[in-house]
Parts: structure tokens; sequence; C-alpha cells
């Protein structure tokens, strides 16, 4: 590729500053340890031994290597998605497999290997940034003169400032850090590399370069398929594109030339087919994946649907600023707008090579729908500002001009991406240390057989460390998922969400599918089906009885039937987890109290305290929020929050020794304020009537444990509570 594999000097050094860029890649990635170290705390739990992740999808691969280590390969997963449990993937993922090989070889936890890998594979992408750049200008036509020699030094110079300025942005340094052990690092390499395997086979001449990058891409295909394991869509887009616009500029100059191809073709079609089945290649298969993935980034997906639309829910779909895409692809707007040039810049250069780039293109661009696409921003980013230091390089015919030029603009470059690249050094773990304690000890106070009902994105890490079975894993999340999950959190009866988790877990998504056929007619009749179902559930199996018989004219034998179903005779141990994260995100409210009716959730309000703090004669409580100074009288319940007067229908306080609640029946549909202090921590906050009524904050702030149906069996409030749930079970009548 660099027309000369000996060790000449030139090679060396070159293969010297490759190291270089690959180290400082790591030093950005791997320098926020030492904030790790410095606060325990935040990063570590079980006497400070094991470290957190900063995401929770980590733990899905963690597990699947802890099964590795283990010699256990799982073809169905009971655990997950219960009842019905989670099929396997038919090969393990690369990244568990590389997790279980790095844990034996070292000695050391599936944890500690995930916290530093990340590091390491992120800076890899210096190297196929590297080669794309150099390719982009060695077949460029430059409107200056170079000779051959010359164009090469340049072409290498391109490709060394574009590794360079690639493994430094921000946004890609965020998801290949230390602790953010997820695909993000290689999906970004391996699509690099494949534009690069398809340039060189565009560009070879002799059968054994064709060989070589031909194979080349072949390797680099599946190790891609296999690293981005649940993402086949993706990885046929970013290595198939490239592969295809080889196949156009080759098919212009020769016919002939297309043989590789179809051999290329042929050979990973019967590759595929063997690893993954036939349906790997059905087309229907793909354009509805597809288009489903397209959809939900566009955020479009279900807008028929019944259910709520899901991205409005999911952090990572959230629309990004201007401001906000500069600051994480470049490190501010000046630099991305220099490689934005650049990009112009190197389109004009490149001339048709440019359309290799336009996957990448493509995808960049979404980035403004969803900010999980930044990362891919990368490599086009160092290409772009790779170009501009080309350009200043020859800005002049004294090159002294043009390297005084080059380094002031790389200064420039590195003062902006550089501090932009560690301010995430001091971002903590999306879930507390707090919480996996209580991961590790759901398994001390369950049974083995247990089911544990709980928020999604406490699925992975739960299973992990729980070996309990639960609901939703945290990477299968569709909305109607998110409904039933979220449903007897947000009811304010206990009765019915005891009854609804045991029913949903018991008869499964079918069940739901049942209800509806059997009090509305048809499988999809949500908007009548599910408020009588939850009417029933509601009222128990008695007055379930008389309903049945008396408004719904059934017969003595479809009454016992119907109960039988609507209340499971069996069911396993089932327990439910609920934890502060959940509890401050506003969305579980509007999914569990969905209306059908009008597709739309109820007004609802929640105002977290950023801290708070009461008056030596106990009379005045104030803090501060993100709407403003909070301030409240404890004795009549009136304040503000912000320039907003607000009144309160009740104070509910609680030290960890006696709680105390402040009523103020002249405004009984006013809001409430929960103050907590104790030992799981301290938590502040303004809840609307309907928020405070529901069955989560009376378990989670109230301590509510005055019924039977959902009782606290490990309670570190306001972190988490662990419940056990008991359900009515039907018995036959005597």
């Amino acid at each position: 590729m660099l027309e000369s594999a000996k060790p000449s000097k030139k090679n060396v050094l070159i293969g010297l500053a490759l190291l270089g860029i690959l180290l400082a890649g790591f030093w950005v990635r791997f320098d926020s340890l030492a904030y790790w170290l410095k606060n325990p705390d935040q990063y570590f739990f079980q006497n400070h031994e094991i470290p957190v992740s900063l995401g929770v999808d980590s733990y899905y691969y963690y597990d699947i290597a802890a099964d590795l280590k283990k010699g256990v390969i799982r073809k169905v997963d009971d655990r997950r998605h219960y009842p019905d449990g989670t099929p396997k993937v038919m090969a393990v993922p690369l990244l568990s497999a590389l997790l279980a090989l790095f844990s034996t070889i070292f000695g050391t936890s599936v944890e500690w290997v995930a916290l530093v890998l990340p590091s390491v594979l992120g800076s890899l992408l210096a190297l196929p940034v590297f080669f794309l750049g150099y390719l982009l200008i060695r077949g460029a036509r430059l409107p200056w003169q170079l000779s051959a020699e010359q164009q090469r030094a340049q072409a290498i110079f391109m490709g060394l400032c574009s590794a360079l300025f690639a493994v430094f942005s921000p946004y890609f340094v965020k998801r290949s850090s230390v602790g953010w052990c997820d695909t993000d690092s290689l999906n970004v390499v391996f699509a690099t590399l494949s534009i690069v395997m398809a340039m060189g086979l565009a560009a070879a001449g002799s059968r054994k370069e064709k060989v070589l990058y031909g194979g080349g891409w072949c390797v680099t295909a599946l190790l891609y398929a296999w690293w981005w394991d649940l993402g086949s869509v993706p990885v046929l887009v970013f290595s198939g594109f490239p592969l295809g616009v080889a196949f156009l500029f080759t098919g212009l100059k020769s016919k002939k030339a297309l043989r590789p191809f179809l051999a290329i073709g042929g050979l990973m079609l019967v590759v595929l087919v063997i690893w993954k089945g036939g349906r790997i290649l059905n087309p229907t298969r793909i354009w509805n994946e597809g288009a489903g993935m397209l959809a939900y980034v566009l955020g479009k997906g279900g807008t028929t649907s019944v259910f709520p639309v899901l991205e409005q829910y999911v952090g990572e779909q959230r629309h990004l600023l201007l401001n906000e895409l500069a600051d994480n692809i470049a490190g501010g707007l000046i630099v991305l707008m220099a490689g934005l040039g650049g990009l112009l810049c190197l389109g004009f250069l490149a001339r048709r090579n440019i359309l290799f780039l336009v996957s990448l293109l493509v995808v960049s661009i979404l980035s403004f729908k969803g900010q999980r696409f930044l990362v891919f921003t990368a490599p086009l980013l160092g290409l772009g500002l790779g170009t501009i230091m080309v350009l200043l390089w020859n800005c002049s015919r004294d090159r002294r001009v043009g390297m005084i030029a080059g380094f002031v603009f790389f200064v420039l470059v590195g003062w902006s991406m550089v501090p932009a690249a560690q301010k995430f050094n001091t971002r903590e773990p999306i879930l507390s240390p707090a919480l996996f304690e209580g991961y590790k000890e759901a398994s001390f106070f369950t049974p083995e057989d247990a089911v544990i009902w709980a928020s999604w994105g406490n699925g992975h890490p739960l299973i992990y460390y729980s070996q309990r079975k639960t609901l939703g894993d945290g990477m299968y999340h569709p909305s109607h998922l998110l409904y039933y999950q979220n449903f007897p959190m947000a009811t304010d009866s206990f009765q019915l969400a005891a009854n609804w988790i045991r029913f949903r877990l018991v008869n499964g998504e079918q069940g739901l599918v049942r209800a509806n056929e059997l009090f509305a007619g048809i499988p999809e009749g949500w908007e009548q089906g599910m408020p009588i179902l939850q009417r029933l559930l509601r009222v128990g199996i008695e007055k379930s009885r008389m309903i049945l018989a008396g408004e719904f004219g059934y017969d003595p034998q479809k009454v016992e039937e119907t109960l039988k179903f609507l209340f499971p005779e069996e069911s396993p141990p089932i327990y439910l987890f609920l934890d502060y994260k959940h509890f401050l995100i506003q969305s579980w409210y509007g999914l569990g109290a969905w209306d059908f009716k009008s597709r739309d959730e109820p007004r609802s309000m929640k105002i977290p305290l950023g801290g708070f703090a009461i008056n030596s004669r106990g009379t005045m409580v104030t803090g501060s929020s993100g709407q403003g100074p909070v301030s409240f009288n404890i004795q009549t319940g009136l304040g503000s929050v912000g320039e907003v007067g607000m009144g309160l229908s009740a104070i509910k306080m609680d030290n960890g020794v006696k709680p105390m609640t402040f009523d103020f029946p002249e405004r009984k549909s006013g809001h409430v304020l929960y103050l907590t202090m104790h030992q799981g921590g301290g938590l502040g906050v303004v809840l609307s009537k309907n928020m405070a009524d529901s069955v989560f904050v009376k378990m989670l702030l109230e301590k509510n444990q005055s019924q039977d149906f959902i009782v606290p069996v490990n309670d570190r409030s306001p972190a988490y509570v662990l419940c056990k749930v008991n359900g009515e079970a039907y018995t036959p009548p005597e």
C-alpha cells in the first residue's frame, strides 16, 4: 500500500509516527482512570473492588463473557424477556469473546478488562484513517505540480494528520474511553477499514494485489458482522457500499476485471448462509429492518400505533443543536467548519474516489437526528482537517510559510479538540454504584427461580449480577413493552399493580392480545380491551366474578375460565425493583399512564431539587431546581419554584427515623413535596398529585407498607427498594 513493504528508514519513521498517534489516542481515552481512582464512591462498588460501566449495554457482553469462562453457551437465555426467553445469536459476540480471553489471560475480572479495553480499541481508528487519507491523496489530481515521490510524501502527511485528528474527535473519545465498553469503537474502525480495502481493490493492478485487498475486505466484513452482532443491516451498508463503488469503477474499465468481485460475492454469500442461515439474505427482512431502523432514527417509528412513539423517550435519539454538534464532533464550531471545508476540498481533489465515503457521510448527516451516530463523523473530521493541513503545506512556494501556517492551525485545532475530549473525564455512570449493590443483593433476597420486574434500563446489569429472570433486558424495548413495564408503577392501586405483573409474567404478551380478543373482540383492540382488563385486575377475583356474571352475562363455566386466565393459579416468585434513577426519568409515568383513546399521556409534573435545606425552626425549606430557586413554608404549604407561585397539598418528609406528613386539605389537588434524608441518600422532589398517588412513589418515597400486595424485602430507599409481589391466584370454587 505504501509502495514498499521493506523496512526502509522512511517506513520505520512512518511506523513510529503511527505508533505515537496510537499512544496519543490511547492516552486521551485512558487518562480519566486517574479521576476514577480519586473518586471511588462514584465509580466502584462492593468495597471499591468492582468498577461500574458508564453505560448499561456493556453488561450484555459481560454476561456472555462470564458464561464463556465457565464453558457455557446458552442456546436460549430464559432469563431475558420472561416468559418467552431470548434465542442466542449463532456466534458468541466478538466483544464478549475478547473480554473472556483477556480476563483469562490476565487473571482478572471481566469488569476490569472492560474498563481498559475500549481505550485500546478506540485508538486503533488511527490505522485505517491513515491509509484512507493516504489513498485519497495518492490517487488525487493535485492542482500543483509534484513529482511522484513528492505526492507520496504529501499522501503520507495527509494520512498521519487525518489519523491524529480522527482519534481526538471528542464524541468518539467519549464512546471509546475508560468504562464505555460497547461496540462503538470498532464499529467506526471496521467501517473505515472496509472503505480502505474497497479502494485498494478498485486500484489493484496485479493479481496479488486483488487477492490481498479482496481477501482483506472479506475478513473485515466478517469481523465487522461478528463485532456488530446485533446490526446486520448497518454492517451490510458500511461494508457493501464501498465494495459496490469499487465494482462500479472496475466495471467501467473492464468487464473481465469484475471476476474477483463475483468470487468475493459468492464466497461471502456461502459463508454468511453457513454462519447465520439463509434468513440473513432475505431481501424482505433486510428492507424491513433497514426501514425500521431509519424510521427509529428519524423519530417516525410507531406513528400509526396506539402505543407511544418510543424515540421521544430514548436519550440517544435527542436532536442536537448546531453548537452541540460542533462541540461533540470537533470541540467547537470553527474547527467543525474547517473540517467541512476540508472535506469539500478533498472532494475536489479526490474526484470520484470521494464516492467511497458516501456511507459515512450519510450516517453522519443522521447524527442531527440522533447523537449515537456522531461516532461515525470522526474519520470524516480527520480527513477534512488533514486536507486543510495539506493545503496549508502547499499555500506558498516557501515551505517555511506552509510549515508555520500548518503548525498554527494544528495548535488551534488541538487547543479546541483536546479539552473538549477531556471534558468527558469526569462524567458519571448512567447507574450509580448503589444500584449495583442492589443488583447483587437481589440474589440473596430472592429464590433462584424468581422473576424480577424492573425498568428496561436495569435489565442487563440486573441479570448479570443477580442471575435472575426479568421481563426486559435493555436490548429489546419496543414501546408496547415499556407500557407493560411502567403501567404497574404509574397506577394508583397496589392490587392492580400486583395482579397486572402476575398476569403479564404468566401469560406473556399473547395474554394481553387474548384479553383484547376476549373483551374487545379483536387482537388489536387496545382501546376497549385494556380498560376492561385493568378494571377487573383492580377489583380482584371475587368482584370480577360478579362483574363477569352480571355485566358481561357469562355463564358459570366461562366465568371460572376467565378468572383462571386473569388470575393464574401458578406463577414463579415475583419481585419488583424500584430505583431512584428510573424515578427521575419523567417518561415512566407518561408511558405507564398512557391513554389509548387519546394516544397521549396525562399531564404531570416532576421538579427534582438539586439540593435542599430546612431552617433551624423547621418552618421553611429552601433549595434549587432546574426551574430556579425553591422555597416553601412547611406550616402553610405555600411557596414558589423559580418565579412561579405554588400551593402544595402535602409535604412529606422522611429522615429515616420518623416520617412526617403535613397535609393541606384546602388544596387536595395541589402538588406534593417529598424530602428524604437517610441511609440511601437524600432526595427532594415536587410532584403533581397524579404522580404522587402512583405505586412507584408510594413504595420508593413513602414506604407504604400498609398492604400485602407489594411488600418491601430490601429497602434502601430512596436509592432503591426490592419488593415481593403478591398477586391474586385463582382457586376453583368449592
